[in-house]
């Protein structure tokens, strides 16, 4: 499994099974990526944006961003409110381990929550989103090959082959040895 599905999927169960969460909601109804609008309110969605830098290929910065949306009978904003409160508790600056191994130092830090929206073609339907940053160190999509250390023929520090984004210097080969880490660059002509 690659570093932001295993990430996707163990924000999702450590939400999922948050009792107190699931009380404010009055449900489990949680989403990764994109969720119907006919689903039961309250519901989260959440999603995650990660970008590589090619100063530091083994650090990923996301940003990750969570919705909140209700349709309250009485439109009081209480129930909005009480789980972007519970979500900034479970979340800031909370460190996720990964059972799999596929990313190490994970790490989510509120940035900002916003106000609440108001839908003009939905009666009632509120809409909150908290933006968050999540930091890791890569591991298993690094390996060359797919496969463990050595595997692909390079030597076993080999860590693969980075692209910047476009006009930057191609990082040609990642080393890491003795917790040092060593980058060869081609410059562009």
């Amino acid at each position: 499994m690659d570093a932001i599905r295993a990430i996707n999927h163990g924000i999702f169960n450590y939400l999922r099974t948050d009792e107190e969460l699931a009380i404010f909601m009055g449900n489990s109804n949680i989403h990764e990526g994109l969720a119907s609008r006919s689903s039961e309110y309250p519901y989260i969605v959440f999603a995650i944006n990660p970008s590589l830098t090619p100063d530091t290929p083994v650090i990923v910065k996301c940003d990750f961003q969570i919705d909140i949306w209700d349709k309250p009978d009485n439109n009081l904003t209480t129930r909005i409110n009480e789980i972007r409160g519970r979500l900034v508790l479970l979340l800031d600056q909370h460190i996720f381990i990964l059972s799999g191994g596929e990313a190490k130092g994970i790490r989510t830090y509120l940035d900002s929550y916003g106000i609440i929206l108001r839908d003009p073609d939905a009666e009632f339907v509120q809409h909150m989103v908290t933006l968050w940053s999540l930091r890791f160190v890569r591991s298993v999509d690094l390996l060359s090959g797919g496969g463990g250390a050595g595997e692909s023929g390079r030597p076993p520090e080999y860590l693969g082959i980075f692209t910047p984004p476009e006009g930057g210097d191609k990082v040609t080969k990642l080393y890491v040895k003795d917790r040092k880490f060593k980058v060869e660059y081609d410059k562009p002509d």
